[in-house]
């Protein structure tokens, strides 16, 4: 185990807490566990993460056109095809 692995540990401990969790860091020791997760980490480059509190979504409810897709896309997964207008 590299000897940065415990502060690398504890930097992605703490970000999650703070609700900015890296997701390469998560899916790492989700899928390879802890330790082999950590020791694959340490090997990786950081990369500067970005807070999601400044990503700006579109608000889809009042987007006419993807309602109808998606009012359209639900209907076809029943047996009498209907479409929306």
């Amino acid at each position: 185990m590299p000897a940065s692995a415990v502060s690398l540990y504890e930097s992605l401990r703490g970000a999650v807490l703070h609700g900015h969790a890296r997701p390469d860091g998560l899916s790492a020791i989700v899928y390879h566990g802890l330790l082999h997760g950590l020791s694959l980490l340490s090997q990786a480059p950081a990369e500067p993460a970005t807070p999601v509190s400044s990503l700006s979504l579109p608000n889809v409810r009042t987007d006419r056109a993807f309602l109808h897709l998606l009012a359209n896309m639900l209907l076809r997964t029943h047996e009498g095809v209907t479409h929306v207008y």
